[in-house]
């Protein structure tokens, strides 16, 4: 195993400039350049540096593990799928001190580092796959299942919502409803356009 590194973050200073910054490095000190190019890339976008050290270590396990399978420049689909689910099933300290496994929503919030990484490696031409590309197509599934409605807004079908309206008795005063409420019918434009239309 000692040729297989194993990764982490660490906190280095420039030795002219002063420059405190998060680098990944191997348990051997050297640096591993894509990594500490990607986490300046966040520094210099705006992340905190909390976020920027969280994402390099999910960063740094995740090429730690491809240290032990694969090249991380040759990644697909299989691999993150594999490395999601090793990161749900390791057993881990929780924060009530007990031992247990990381939970979905934790497990896919690994998976959103991932993701950052292999979209800067992408947008520098360092992979020799079409991950991020694969990672992002849209895809289809058939009406009727589970999966095509939880992807209804991202194949731009957006749903319409059925609201009862209020009718009102001019002869009676408040605002009591008479009989069954009729219907009203709203369609909603995607995101980001200001048209709404009210039926």
């Amino acid at each position: 195993m000692r040729d297989k590194p194993t990764y982490s973050v660490m906190s280095a200073v420039h030795r002219q400039s002063g420059e405190q910054r998060f680098v990944i490095v191997d348990r051997d000190g050297r640096m591993h350049s894509a990594g500490t190019a990607w986490l300046q890339f966040l520094s210099d976008s705006g992340k905190s540096p909390h976020t920027a050290r969280e994402y390099g270590r999910r960063v740094a396990w995740y090429l730690s593990w491809c240290a032990q399978t694969m090249d991380w420049r040759k990644g697909t689909l299989s691999h993150i799928a594999l490395w999601r689910q090793t990161v749900a099933a390791t057993t881990v300290v929780k924060t009530n001190g007990k031992p247990g496994t990381r939970s979905a929503s934790t497990a896919k919030l690994w998976i959103v580092a991932v993701r950052s990484f292999y979209e800067w490696a992408d947008a520098h031409e360092l992979l020799s796959t079409d991950l991020l590309s694969r990672m992002t197509q849209l895809k289809y599934f058939a009406p009727g299942t589970r999966q095509a409605a939880s992807s209804v807004l991202l194949a731009g079908s957006w749903p319409i919502l059925r609201v009862p309206r209020r009718r009102v008795n001019p002869h009676r005063s408040g605002s009591r409803m008479r009989g069954p409420a009729p219907i009203s019918r709203i369609s909603c434009c995607p995101p980001g356009t200001a048209s709404w239309s009210i039926f």
